[in-house]
């Protein structure tokens, strides 16, 4: 019993010191220093944080729109004080986002009406 427990701490340190040494290849030089190629992943990952975060903070100062959809008709609507528009991200794709009414961004939907409760509402093609 205790010749197993030798050999299992004895697997335990080559573990240890396998996983303490760097495999020189694309990310990491012979001496286990990062390599061009690790610098401009990590400079890639930080921006897109950055861009995710601006993003984020996008979509809570404009949130989404609501959408509707039945068989016959599909709509967009906002709260009070809000209209729905077309509004492009960083990356270039293009969500509904409710903007106060007093703001000029994005292109504004057409065909919309304003509720009893102030909701404004777009139907869709």
């Amino acid at each position: 019993m205790h010749e197993r427990r030798q050999t299992r701490d004895k697997k335990k340190q080559k573990q240890k010191a396998a996983a303490a040494q760097v495999v020189a290849g694309y990310f990491y030089d012979a001496k286990g220093q990062p390599t061009e190629a690790h610098k401009d992943f990590d400079e890639r990952v930080g921006k897109a944080r950055e861009a995710a975060a601006r993003q984020a903070l996008d979509a809570e100062k404009y949130p989404d729109c609501a959408s509707r959809r039945t068989q016959t008709a599909r709509s967009v609507s906002c709260k009070k004080g809000r209209v729905p528009v077309r509004r492009r991200t960083e990356t270039g794709a293009e969500r509904c986002a409710c903007v106060l009414e007093s703001d000029d961004l994005g292109q504004r939907y057409e065909n919309c009406t304003v509720s009893e409760s102030g909701r404004t509402s777009c139907a869709l093609g």
